[in-house]
């Protein structure tokens, strides 16, 4: 039988990589958790997918965080940030959280469609369901070359466009649907730079460049 379960590729070494002095990251941790604050009051949050934490430890007490992350190696260091760790999304009781966050997880994710469910049911009504950080197959850079700079192929297995996924949660009974392309003033930005390596790659072939629709991040409101 395939055993769709990816945990070795989510061990120290990846996390010790991939979230080592990245202050670019924690520039944009802090603009999301802005945004999440201007849509949400203080309460319960859950982070799936949470790493070691990072993200929610950028919001303040004011919140209880809970995260769900399958590595080991990175849910313990969550842990020793005071997040409460949960043992799988099949396991969130229903109506519990305030927000439910997946940051850079959807395309992850062997079966995406059922976790964001499990999300659904865990989310209070008004609660507010967000996803943060995810490649849009609907912009312009992917539609040209079938490629994003944060794409990861092992750890792939759905890439998903702006208007797929509205689509889904308008199927899951969410309202107020806002997708944003977050670029201008994030830390990723440089337009001169990135602007110009698309015209380069137009002519000369594919470089890895930030650029306006690459990125996407969707709120959406538990009817």
């Amino acid at each position: 039988m395939l055993q769709m379960d990816d945990r070795q590729l989510y061990e120290r070494k990846y996390f010790d990589g991939y979230y080592a002095n990245d202050k670019r990251r924690d520039e944009m941790y802090k603009q999301e958790a802005r945004r999440i604050q201007e849509r949400a009051n203080f309460g319960n949050i859950l982070d799936i997918g949470c790493g070691v934490g990072g993200f929610l430890s950028t919001l303040d007490d004011r919140w209880k965080k809970y995260g769900f992350e399958p590595s080991e190696y990175a849910a313990e260091k969550a842990t020793a940030r005071g997040i409460t760790m949960l043992r799988n999304p099949a396991s969130i009781d229903t109506e519990v959280f305030d927000v439910v966050v997946f940051r850079g997880t959807l395309q992850h994710m062997s079966k995406p469609i059922e976790t964001l469910a499990h999300a659904t049911r865990g989310l209070r009504k008004g609660g507010l369901l967000v996803i943060l950080a995810t490649p849009d197959t609907d912009g312009i850079v992917y539609k040209l070359w079938g490629k994003l700079p944060p794409l990861d192929a092992p750890r792939n297995w759905v890439l998903f466009g702006n208007r797929f996924l509205r689509n889904i949660l308008e199927r899951m009974d969410y309202e107020n649907i806002e997708v944003l392309h977050p670029y201008f003033g994030t830390p990723y930005a440089n337009p001169v730079k990135d602007f110009l390596a698309f015209l380069i790659s137009l002519f000369f072939g594919w470089r890895k460049f930030a650029f306006p629709g690459n990125m996407m991040e969707i709120y959406a409101v538990k009817k």
